[in-house]
């Protein structure tokens, strides 16, 4: 049975066999580009990203659209059943 602390030692180092030129043009694929364009290659991030705009514009506009039925109380509707339209 080999040693266990030298065969970690000797299999943890492992060497990149790409060339520097290689490394180096990935590096700069990776920082040199700009966060938009980041998100058109990445069609989930992209989605999740027009939601949070979508809900942003919601929670900063929705209450000048929905005006006063956004804060107040409908008394007159508190024992209609859910989903009624009778109240309007």
């Amino acid at each position: 049975m080999s040693d266990p602390v030298n065969n970690a030692a000797n299999t943890a180092v492992i060497a990149d066999t790409r060339s520097i030129e290689a490394q180096a043009e990935m590096v700069t694929v990776r920082v040199g580009l700009p966060w938009w364009r980041l998100l058109a290659r990445d069609r989930l991030a992209l989605c999740s990203a027009v939601w949070l705009a979508f809900l942003l514009v919601c929670v900063m506009f929705g209450p000048e659209f929905l005006g006063k039925a956004a804060t107040d109380i409908n008394l007159r509707a508190r024992n209609l059943p859910p989903g009624s339209t009778e109240q309007g």
